[in-house]
């Protein structure tokens, strides 16, 4: 634990039990400034090593990974497609059915 709210949690302990009142004491607000550091260096290594992977990932996309992300969308829009065709398939059964008991209980 940080010595900042160690100290912070002993003056909380410490502090005197307050009084119930029916208003409202205002406390001062609290200023936690946190400085910001800027590393050059990190930055641009960071941007060189983005440029790179993009350039590998462009030249990968050619490749056999390609070709395979492009079966697997081809076979998600596939099952897709079949499993929305069984469900109609299924409904229009069900509907034929109905008709059907519906037919012989009002004749």
């Amino acid at each position: 634990m940080p010595r900042q709210n160690c100290l912070n949690l002993w003056e909380k302990a410490l502090e005197a039990p307050r009084i119930p009142s029916i208003f409202k004491a205002n406390r001062p607000k609290e200023f936690n400034y946190k400085p910001y550091y800027y590393n050059a260096e990190k930055e641009e290594r960071e941007l060189r090593n983005k440029r790179i992977r993009s350039e590998l990932d462009r030249e990968n996309e050619g490749g056999v990974e390609f070709r395979s992300r492009l079966r697997e969308r081809w076979e998600q829009s596939n099952h897709a497609r079949k499993k929305a065709n069984s469900s109609n398939l299924r409904l229009i059964v069900i509907f034929i059915l109905l008709l059907g008991i519906a037919y012989f209980i009002l004749r």
